[in-house]
């Protein structure tokens, strides 16, 4: 096998998403607005890490979270609407980062 096969194929493996992460965006995915979710949870249905979380729990800017004893708890909704003000749309990596949608 090549050298550039074995890239490709170690490529690959990488992509495969790993089951659990998948089953947990499942979940969130079907789960009522409701519903509470740990961090493992909620970085699997952003695709994002669990220590990116993290560091929004300690800094801020990340999502609202409720506390239960020494648990932290997600709400599906609240993870939503801080997603949808949270993230910018852009059409192509030329557009400023200044630039609002209109909306058509």
């Amino acid at each position: 096998m090549s050298n550039e096969n074995m890239i490709h194929q170690i490529e690959k493996k990488q992509r495969r998403e790993d089951p659990h992460v998948a089953l947990l965006r499942k979940d969130f995915w079907a789960a009522p607005d409701d519903d509470l979710f740990d961090r493992k949870s909620v970085a699997a249905a952003l695709n994002v890490s669990v220590s990116l979380l993290e560091k929004y729990a300690t800094t801020g800017g990340g999502p609202p979270y409720l506390e239960l004893g020494r648990l932290r708890r997600y709400r599906k909704g609240d993870v939503l609407d801080w997603f949808s003000r949270t993230v910018r749309k852009r059409w192509s990596t030329s557009d400023g980062a200044d630039q609002e949608l209109k909306a058509a």
